[in-house]
């Protein structure tokens, strides 16, 4: 009776669970109704939305979904306008863009594969590769690329022999310090930075990672407190590993590199995209399905890999949604 108790409340605390105000609101459920309807509910969809928006007075986070929504109006044949040459304008510019970034990024990873350092494409990148295959369906902002927590301090020098410099969260920039060896180290239990950006003279950002989570005290306990499990949450060496093992090979520009398993990058997608954010970034409930429409998913690996990684609360959550 006491563990069926406790399995009775576990379950209550689980359905209970509110979402976070990083999830979308009423309205933006709307847009990505629209985004991820059937094609013969689309051009109804449309219509209404055509009718009642200004292409200009939408928010960040809506305006760099439009290259889909340019995607699904071309495959659909829908009628031309003013309102659907400016969405075409969005797409454009964004493949213009994401091009540019691609290049740099794609320079970066030939020199990184040059001196014999692997690296993983990470976010945006990645899902171009595996979700969208269409290099403006998808903004990216930077490009994110993961490293072995060995090869950080190698990067950093190698990205000031390319003239690249560091810049902080309010866009100060600054000469690049190459650390010590060491200083990555996972073993390292005063590390709570995961990652560091750099810009070029282009403006182009690339944010290097070498552990894919950032450590969070506040989630660690909060899934402490669901999933009963007091194991070590998110060890860093356990989990990289298990990364770079089932990561997938890949090309960027020609240039050799791999990404997480798709498995991984659905996990990734969702604890990254749903959380706090003031920018409200809703296009991870977009990321998140195209990567399910592959149809490629391992479920039983997802799973496990979600254990691995701690999330069990984000998935739980996320899948609920």
């Amino acid at each position: 009776v006491g563990t069926a108790a406790r399995v009775q409340r576990k379950s209550r605390m689980r359905n209970d669970l509110p979402y976070p105000p990083s999830f979308p609101n009423e309205a933006e459920e709307k847009y990505l109704w629209l985004l991820l309807c059937d094609d013969s509910d689309f051009p109804e969809h449309f219509e209404h939305w055509r009718n009642d928006t200004i292409v200009e007075g939408l928010d960040t986070a809506r305006m760099w979904l439009l290259p889909l929504l340019h995607l699904r109006i071309s495959a659909l044949n829908i009628e031309d306008d003013l309102t659907t040459r400016r969405i075409r304008g969005v797409y454009k510019f964004v493949g213009l863009k994401n091009r540019k970034l691609i290049r740099d990024v794609a320079v970066v990873a030939q020199a990184c594969h040059d001196e014999g350092i692997p690296i993983m494409l990470l976010k945006g990148l990645a899902l171009l590769q595996h979700a969208y295959h269409d290099t403006a369906s998808r903004l990216l902002g930077d490009g994110d690329i993961l490293v072995h927590a060995e090869h950080v301090a190698r990067i950093f020098a190698l990205f000031k022999r390319l003239g690249w410099m560091r810049v902080d969260e309010f866009g100060t920039r600054s000469e690049i310090c190459v650390p010590s060896d060491d200083a990555f180290r996972e073993t390292r239990p005063d590390r709570r930075d995961h990652a560091a950006t750099f810009i070029n003279d282009g403006g182009v950002m690339i944010d290097l990672h070498w552990q894919v989570f950032h450590t969070d005290l506040r989630q660690d306990a909060l899934r402490m407190l669901l999933v009963r499990d007091l194991s070590p949450v998110n060890a860093r060496t356990r989990l990289s590993a298990h990364h770079w093992k089932n990561s997938l090979a890949t090309e960027l520009d020609g240039v050799a590199c791999h990404t997480l398993s798709l498995e991984d990058m659905l996990i990734h997608v969702i604890a990254h995209g749903g959380a706090e954010n003031p920018h409200r970034p809703i296009r991870w409930v977009i990321d998140a399905a195209y990567i399910i429409r592959t149809g490629k998913l391992d479920w039983k690996k997802l799973i496990k890999a979600t254990q691995i990684s701690g999330k069990e609360v984000d998935m739980l959550l996320a899948f609920r949604y």
